[in-house]
C-alpha cells in the first residue's frame, strides 16, 4: 500500500526531501478519485462517493457540496511539508495525530480511494505558531507540519449540497397558507410593482407591516436546508403552504416543528394553463420590443438621410466661380428613386449596422437574423421556453421526492405564523 507521507527516518535530509508534497500525486489522482472517506474517533462521519453525474454523501443518500469537495481537496494536494516532527506514539497527542482507536483522539482520518492504493491521512491540530497543519500517514509513524491551515468538516450535513430552491421573488404569484382554521392569501400587488399584499385583510385591521407578505413571497428565493431525512409523511405539517408562480410552477409546502427544530416536505407540479399563457405575454412583450426598436432605427435612418440629402443640396447651390457665375452642375437624375436609393446605401455604409439592419428591413425580405427567437421563430421559441421550465420541474421533483429538509431558522419564522401574527394588534 502506498504511503501517503513518505517515511524517512534518515537523518539528516536534504532540503528537497523535507520540503516535498504533503500528498504526493494527488493532483494527478483527483478526476479519477471515486471514493472519500471521513472519520473521527466516533466513527465514519462523511462517505462521499463519486457518481455517473455528481458526488453524493451516502450517509444522507444526497448530492454532495462538490464546490466544498474540491477545495478541501486542492488545499490537500497543494499542500507541502516542512518540518518533520515525532515519530513517538507516546508524543502524538500533542499534535493531534494519535490513532483514531483511542477514544478522546482529537484528528480526523481522511481516506481517499480511487486510481491506485488508498490514500490515508490523519490530520490534526492547526499549529499555534502562523499557518501550518500537523499530518501523518495513517500506516507512518513520521508525523508532518504541513504549511496549509487543512479543516477537515466532521459535520456529517456540512457536507450537503444546501441548496434548495431559488424562486425569485417577481417570479412568484400567490401564496396561500393554512394552519389550523386560518387562512392567509397573499397576491403580487399590481398597482405596486415588485410588492405582495395580503388580500384576505380582515375589515378593520391593519397588517403588522409593508414587508410581512413579501417576507412569505420570498421565502423560496436562496432557500437553503440545514439537513435532509427520508420522509414517510409523518408528522402531519402545522403549516401548509401553495406558491404558484406566474409560468405555471406550484410549489407545496409542509412546514412543522420537531425537537425545536423546523422540518418541511415539498412537491412540485405544473399549471399547464399559466404556463401557457406566461409564455405567450413574453413572446407578444418581446415581439412589441423588437417593433420598437425597429420603428426608432427606421426613423433615425431616414433623418439622417434627409439631413445627408440637404447638405450636399446646399452644397451644389454654393457652388460658384470667381465672377459670380455658377459653376456647373450635374443635372438631377430621377430613375426610379435611384438617387435616393443611392444615398440611403452611402447613409449605410457611413453610420455602421443600426443604419444595415434600416436598409436591410425596407424591403419585405423576411425577419432579421438578428431578431429575437420568438419574432423570427415562435414555435420553436415556445418549445424552448416550455422545456426550461419542465426541465426545472424535473430537478425539483427529484430533489423533493421522499424526503424531508431541515429549514434555517430564519427563514421557517417567515411562515410559521397564524393570520393574527400577521395583523398589528387591536386598537
Amino acid at each position: 500500500m502506498a504511503a501517503l507521507l513518505v517515511a524517512n527516518r534518515r537523518a539528516p535530509q536534504s532540503a528537497a526531501e523535507v520540503t516535498g508534497p504533503a500528498v504526493p500525486g494527488l493532483i494527478e489522482r483527483m478526476p479519477k478519485l471515486e471514493e472519500v472517506v471521513i472519520c473521527t474517533a466516533s466513527g465514519t462521519v462523511a462517505t462521499l462517493k463519486r457518481g455517473a453525474e455528481r458526488w453524493t454523501l451516502e450517509e444522507r443518500a444526497y448530492p454532495a457540496d462538490e464546490a466544498a469537495l474540491r477545495k478541501f481537496l486542492l488545499t490537500l494536494a497543494r499542500a507541502r511539508q516542512i518540518e518533520q516532527k515525532t515519530d513517538n506514539p507516546e508524543l502524538y497527542s500533542r499534535l493531534g495525530v494519535e490513532s483514531l482507536d483511542q477514544a478522546d483522539a482529537r484528528g480526523a482520518l481522511v481516506e481517499l480511494r480511487g486510481a491506485g492504493d488508498p490514500i490515508r491521512l490523519i490530520v490534526g491540530d492547526n499549529t499555534t505558531r502562523g499557518e501550518g497543519t500537523y499530518v501523518r500517514g495513517a500506516d507512518d509513524p513520521q508525523s508532518w507540519l504541513i504549511d496549509s491551515n487543512v479543516a477537515v468538516e466532521t459535520q456529517t450535513a456540512n457536507w450537503l449540497d444546501r441548496a434548495l430552491t431559488d424562486i425569485k421573488m417577481p417570479r412568484v404569484a400567490s401564496v396561500h397558507v393554512t394552519t389550523g382554521k386560518d387562512v392567509v392569501e397573499i397576491k403580487a400587488d399590481d398597482e405596486a410593482s415588485g410588492d405582495f399584499k395580503l388580500v384576505n385583510l380582515p375589515k378593520g385591521r391593519e397588517v403588522a407591516s409593508d414587508y410581512i407578505a413579501d417576507s412569505v413571497a420570498g421565502w423560496l428565493q436562496d432557500l437553503r436546508m440545514e439537513d435532509v431525512a427520508a420522509d414517510e409523511g409523518t408528522p402531519q405539517a402545522t403549516w401548509t403552504l401553495q406558491f404558484r408562480s406566474v409560468d405555471g410552477l406550484v410549489i407545496d409546502v409542509g412546514v412543522w416543528k420537531q425537537d425545536d427544530k423546523s422540518w418541511a416536505r415539498f412537491s412540485a407540479s405544473l399549471d399547464e394553463a399559466a404556463m401557457s399563457a406566461a409564455i405567450a405575454e413574453e413572446q407578444a412583450k418581446a415581439s412589441m420590443a423588437w417593433e420598437s426598436q425597429q420603428a426608432r432605427l427606421n426613423a433615425e435612418a431616414m433623418s439622417a438621410a434627409e439631413a445627408a440629402d440637404g447638405t450636399a443640396e446646399g452644397s451644389a447651390a454654393e457652388a460658384t466661380n470667381a465672377d459670380g457665375v455658377p459653376g456647373e452642375e450635374v443635372a438631377p437624375q430621377d430613375t426610379d428613386g435611384a438617387t435616393d436609393s443611392a444615398s440611403v446605401a452611402a447613409l449605410a455604409s457611413d453610420t455602421g449596422s443600426d443604419a444595415d439592419a434600416v436598409v436591410a428591413t425596407s424591403e419585405p425580405t423576411g425577419v432579421a437574423a438578428d431578431a429575437p427567437l420568438a419574432v423570427r421563430d415562435p414555435v420553436a421559441d415556445r418549445a424552448e421556453r416550455e422545456q426550461a421550465i419542465r426541465d426545472e420541474l424535473a430537478q425539483l421533483v427529484g430533489r423533493f421526492e421522499g424526503r424531508r429538509f431541515q429549514i434555517p431558522t430564519h427563514k421557517s419564522a417567515n411562515v410559521e405564523r397564524k393570520l393574527e401574527d400577521y395583523l398589528k394588534p387591536r386598537g
